[in-house]
């Protein structure tokens, strides 16, 4: 395959993914526009209107959304002066897709961290020596391995091999460049320092990959964010992260996660499988057995808000606990779809059919029509397929 063939065949792939169709989706405003945005980076976000002040706005779920500006007066920084949302940053160039990834800027860098313009937040990265441009040696790694098979092709290589074994070939018998430019763009790198902070704020990574976390607004006696880590770990030996977090792990959800993870950069506390196992007959078992505690629970002050939250911090440790409080929440007829859906994955895993369907329709007479309901009819439509089948008709 010659450079030519190899620039046509890149061509078409960006052209297939510019033209594939985006899902229309409506908004309300305000929205946060910004003009500070470099003309070349654009494309790389959604239209303004989907910037609005507030995370699910509209919905029961509305969050506001809180500036990065506005963080940096109820945070700290790092030794080395950087907040939450840049070390974010420094994770992500870290893979080596960024500034313009393929896929855009996740709305999560303005919903969750308040950062409207990336690429200058980067700029600004670079400047204080954390980010540098990476060689195309460094890119390698980011690249498909259709990518690095191409590349191969062109230099006479060895092309069955896996992605390893590719990146090791090509830097061993080529130099930089005779390595074609139309699979290197400009991305990231850490440099020593960029690497040492990212090392030192484990914990950032770790919380915002942890499927255990509340919302920003939960209550303060449950709430379990990477600000109340932050905060926590202020004049504290970072070294012992791991310890801190997992006794607050104990104390929200039962079971202690971030000491298990092991420290070759494996942060991923949603992999952590749960310490109770149970059978379909025994989850619906203890539904029926619930029942009454449920519906005297549910007369307490509150909306289902609380329950939900603490439902959802037992899911995947122990789906008992969780389903006792979703029930709650449930019962008080809480509006919020997450509540169904969640309550519905759970039951799905214990191959509860019938049960779920009784969740899910539950659900459509509680919410407010929106785009989350029409995914509950879905998920009703789909369910009643399954009992159909198993039924055989």
């Amino acid at each position: 395959m010659g450079l030519l063939d190899i620039f046509k065949k890149r061509k078409q792939t960006k052209e297939n993914e510019n033209t594939q169709k985006k899902p229309k989706v409506k908004f309300t405003g305000p929205f946060v526009n910004s003009n500070t945005i470099s003309a070349d980076e654009k494309s790389f976000y959604q239209p303004d209107e989907y910037y609005t002040l507030e995370a699910y706005a509209g919905t029961s779920m509305a969050e506001k959304v809180i500036t990065f500006e506005e963080r940096k007066k109820t945070t700290y920084p790092s030794k080395n002066g950087l907040y939450i949302a840049e070390i974010m940053l420094l994770e992500y160039c870290n893979s080596g897709n960024y500034p313009k990834p393929t896929n855009g800027y996740p709305g999560f860098w303005w919903f969750k961290y308040g950062i409207r313009d990336i690429g200058h937040t980067l700029e600004s990265l670079e400047n204080r020596g954390f980010l540098k441009w990476a060689t195309k040696f460094e890119i390698l790694k980011s690249l498909k391995v259709s990518e690095l098979k191409d590349i191969a092709s062109t230099l006479n290589l060895k092309v069955n091999q896996n992605k390893e074994k590719l990146i090791e070939d090509i830097k061993k018998n080529a130099k930089e460049a005779d390595l074609p430019d139309v699979y290197f763009s400009k991305k990231y790198t850490l440099t020593e320092l960029g690497k040492e902070e990212l090392k030192e704020n484990e914990y950032i990574v770790y919380m915002h990959k942890n499927k255990y976390k509340t919302r920003d607004d939960a209550p303060e006696n449950l709430s379990f964010t990477v600000w109340d880590i932050n905060r926590l770990l202020v004049d504290k030996d970072m070294s012992n992260w791991r310890t801190i977090v997992a006794d607050i792990e104990q104390k929200r959800i039962g079971i202690r996660i971030a000491d298990k993870i092991n420290n070759n950069n494996e942060i991923y506390p949603n992999k952590i499988k749960s310490e109770n196992v149970y059978t379909g007959e025994e989850i619906l078992s203890y539904i029926y057995s619930i029942m009454p505690k449920v519906k005297e629970a549910s007369k307490k002050k509150g909306d289902g808000y609380n329950e939900e939250i603490e439902g959802l911090s037992y899911k995947g440790i122990d789906d008992k606990k969780a389903l006792y409080y979703l029930y709650i929440s449930m019962e008080k007829k809480f509006d919020a779809p997450a509540l169904y859906k969640e309550t519905a994955k759970i039951l799905r895993k214990y191959k509860l059919y019938e049960e779920e369907l009784k969740v899910i329709e539950n659900g459509l007479k509680n919410i407010n029509a929106n785009s989350s309901y029409t995914e509950l009819i879905e998920r009703k439509n789909k369910i009643k397929n399954i009992i159909a089948k198993n039924k055989g008709v």
